[in-house]
């Protein structure tokens, strides 16, 4: 929790335990551990119930920088408040859960109203152990970084790492089977060369076996010695070039 060991007290004067200060100033609102402090003066719940509320304030009689809502529902402890409607873009709130007075969705307490916009507020109540990367003020709602007893990396560290991890791992799993298929590529072309020089050994030892004649079968012809053009065939005579007597 907060090193902020300040006493907090709701409207009615009474102790409010386990609620903390939200900032340094004097007088502040509190939260509960359970509760995030908001810069409009409420908490935001993150244990049950899920809600707004208003919690303690540092001032026992409530005094100016107390919270303004709801000070006068549930006196001697914190109070929810509950979204009535959104219209247009405007949200009115209600102290405790809206009720149904047989014509219309209304406040139980009173009438409704709005809240103003607010910001987060962290090293504070369940953000106690919450700092700011940037600064060491304690009432800072810029950008954080989660501290824990093992480590203290920043957000812009952690996002780098990651992003480079997941760099490697992209490039290892292109890179990988593009080499695979490179090596089995290369292999296959050697395989298919050392065939072809394989069978152009046979061939020549077979034809230096037949004649001058190499024996290849094949699905569309087969040569041998007795195919040789018969005009060729060095056992008969040339006509034409025969001398004359």
């Amino acid at each position: 929790m907060s090193t902020d060991d300040r006493t907090c007290y709701f409207p009615e004067g009474n102790t409010a335990s386990g609620t903390y200060p939200c900032t340094s100033d004097d007088i502040t609102h509190c939260c509960g551990s359970g509760g995030i402090c908001l810069t409009n003066g409420f908490c935001l719940d993150v244990s049950q119930p899920f809600v707004l509320s208003r919690g303690g304030c540092t001032s026992k009689t409530w005094g100016d920088g107390c919270p303004t809502q709801c000070q006068d529902v549930t006196k001697s402890e914190g109070a929810s408040i509950i979204n009535l409607s959104l219209i247009n873009g405007t949200s009115l709130y209600c102290c405790g859960t809206p009720i149904y007075n047989g014509t219309e969705i209304v406040c139980p307490y009173g009438d409704s109203f709005q809240l103003a916009d607010a910001d987060i507020i962290i090293g504070r109540a369940a953000l106690a152990n919450v700092t700011d990367s940037s600064s060491n003020s304690t009432n800072s709602t810029t950008t954080v970084t989660a501290n824990s007893t093992t480590s203290s990396a920043s957000p812009s560290s952690s996002v780098s790492a990651s992003s480079n991890s997941h760099d490697v791992a992209i490039g290892a799993g292109v890179g990988v089977p593009l080499g695979i298929i490179a090596l089995g590529t290369l292999a296959w072309a050697l395989w298919e060369r050392r065939r072809a020089n394989k069978l152009s050994r046979s061939l020549d030892s077979m034809a230096a076996g037949n004649g001058g004649y190499a024996s290849v079968s094949s699905p569309s012809a087969t040569m041998t010695k007795s195919s040789a053009p018969t005009e060729l065939d060095s056992h008969r005579a040339i006509p034409e070039l025969m001398s004359r007597d």
